[in-house]
């Protein structure tokens, strides 16, 4: 194989690492127009390129791992971009670091040096998620031959935070308020109500398009198409009657494929505007993943059973059980006296009676 080199090509500008094989040039995009960047990831592309199959953990860089994990997986991750930004932060911590630096001593620097910026246990856990999973990937793919320990730190349970009817009121009322710049954001509007109505999450309604809404016979498939369902599971299933007349309404305004949409495109995230929006009606705490609680909790304090509610929101019984318990304690209650009172209308069985 022949020396590398790069050089531009094409209307975008961007930088291309050439190298020979035989007698053909091949190429592949940096993805990058800005020459610094491109050599960094040329120096991790080539590394990639040479290195030995079933490598052992000092002959790879972390770098090439996770390019690797992110080739193969990216697209199918919940969040693509906040699958890139996770990892592009791994990338530039381990920069020139091979799979052999990560051990025990690396790990609790690691964790220092992200606490310095305020992360969590929870935070540090999502993002060693990735890494974890890239490094099983590598191994599963023979490029590796094994994998480091990655701890994972204990947690607080989550904590559960819901709107009461009143704050989702105050919610919708401080989304439709014109904004500092005279804008009124009826996306956002959209939005909060298909969390409220759906329980669905946040990328998965922002990638929602109208052919996946039957508006005749009120259903949304938050599914994508031709994608594998990931842990996080999308819903597919009836809308209320309120919902589907607010959905109505916006499709006879909108020209564009997606459901949320401004300014005659897709919305990537609502997560500023949100935030806003809950600053105007002063409620703490609350995320855009605070619509599903809700949903779940409105559902279970109504006394809709869980298997349904679990149905309606592709959420397992098991989760809907562990983290929303308290809410049915009261029908297990219930269910308890029932059974007590059936009891009583029966004859005591003499323990003596043969």
């Amino acid at each position: 194989m022949s020396d590398f080199w790069l050089d531009r090509e094409g209307s975008a500008g961007n930088w291309y690492v050439f190298w020979g094989e035989g007698r053909r040039t091949k190429r592949r995009s940096m993805g990058a127009t800005n020459k610094e960047l491109a050599k960094a990831r040329q120096k991790v592309f080539i590394a990639k390129l040479l290195q030995p199959k079933n490598a052992q953990p000092d002959d790879i860089l972390v770098e090439s791992v996770l390019s690797q994990y992110q080739d193969d997986h990216g697209s199918e991750t919940l969040s693509a971009d906040t699958a890139e930004r996770t990892v592009e932060h791994l990338k530039t911590y381990y920069a020139g670091k091979t799979v052999a630096y990560i051990n025990k001593t690396t790990n609790k620097e690691y964790e220092k040096a992200r606490r310095k910026f305020g992360w969590s246990n929870a935070t540090i856990n999502r993002t060693r998620n990735t890494l974890r999973a890239a490094l099983n990937h590598a191994v599963e793919n023979g490029d590796l031959r094994a994998a480091p320990h990655v701890p994972t730190l204990p947690t607080l349970p989550a904590k559960e935070r819901w709107l009461q009817r009143v704050e989702a009121a105050k919610l919708l009322r401080a989304a439709r308020a014109k904004t500092v710049y005279e804008v009124r954001r009826d996306y956002l509007v959209l939005f909060i109500l298909i969390g409220l109505y759906t329980g669905a999450r946040h990328e998965a309604i922002l990638s929602l398009t109208w052919d996946r809404v039957d508006l005749q016979t009120g259903r949304i498939d938050f599914r994508r198409p031709s994608q594998a369902e990931t842990k996080k599971r999308r819903p597919n299933a009836p809308v209320s009657p309120r919902l589907l007349t607010f959905l109505r309404y916006a499709r006879k305004k909108s020209n564009g494929t997606h459901v949320i949409e401004h300014r005659g495109g897709p919305v990537l995230s609502v997560k500023k505007a949100f935030k806003e929006a809950c600053t105007r009606a002063k409620l703490k705490d609350v995320t855009p993943h605070t619509l599903k609680h809700t949903f779940i909790t409105w559902l279970l304090r109504e006394k809709v059973p869980v298997w349904q509610v679990a149905g309606l929101t592709a959420t397992s019984v098991a989760t809907i059980t562990r983290v929303y318990g308290h809410h049915v304690q009261d029908d297990l209650a219930e269910a308890l006296m029932a059974v007590h009172r059936r009891s009583t209308h029966k004859a005591p069985i003499s323990p003596n009676k043969g």
